[in-house]
């Protein structure tokens, strides 16, 4: 004879497991093609400096924490480049009149904080589920001798 038991427990985990596994696909899919977007071409630091002293250099957001210029040149092309800590950027930047914005960086990503904990709390959900299934059989059927 069949055991009821072991068939009804497999079910449930077989279906919980393929939700999870859809939902980890769909995750990695949904950040890979977030975290895809087209970037910036990479510069020299010396080539941006010279570009600003040429005045090549239309606009430039300066990221505070990670030291990183994100700019864009006369004819619309975009670049950026890492800037040296020592480096007083705003002060070459205002000598040549370059528009600039700075970024202080210090807001979190909420987007990819809510990414990161998401799959824990539906594995969590489903391992909840799981349990109480299991439970729930336990009291329901008994053991086959």
């Amino acid at each position: 004879m069949v055991n009821k038991r072991r068939l009804l427990i497999g079910k449930t985990a077989r279906n919980a497991l393929k939700t999870i596994g859809v939902l980890f696909i769909a995750f990695f899919a949904l950040n890979s093609y977030l975290a895809s977007g087209e970037q910036p071409r990479q510069l020299r630091f010396d080539k941006f400096v010279n570009a600003v002293n040429e005045g090549r250099v239309k606009k430039v957001m300066l990221k505070d924490r990670s030291h990183v210029v994100q700019a864009t040149y006369v004819n619309g092309q975009e670049f950026e480049t890492n800037i040296p800590e020592a480096f007083d950027a705003p002060q070459l930047l205002l000598d040549y009149r370059v528009p600039t914005t700075i970024d202080r960086e210090n807001s979190l990503d909420w987007i990819g904080v809510v990414m990161s904990i998401a799959p824990l709390i539906i594995l969590a959900y489903y391992l909840g589920k799981i349990s109480r299934g299991i439970s729930e059989l336990d009291r329901k059927i008994p053991e086959a001798d």
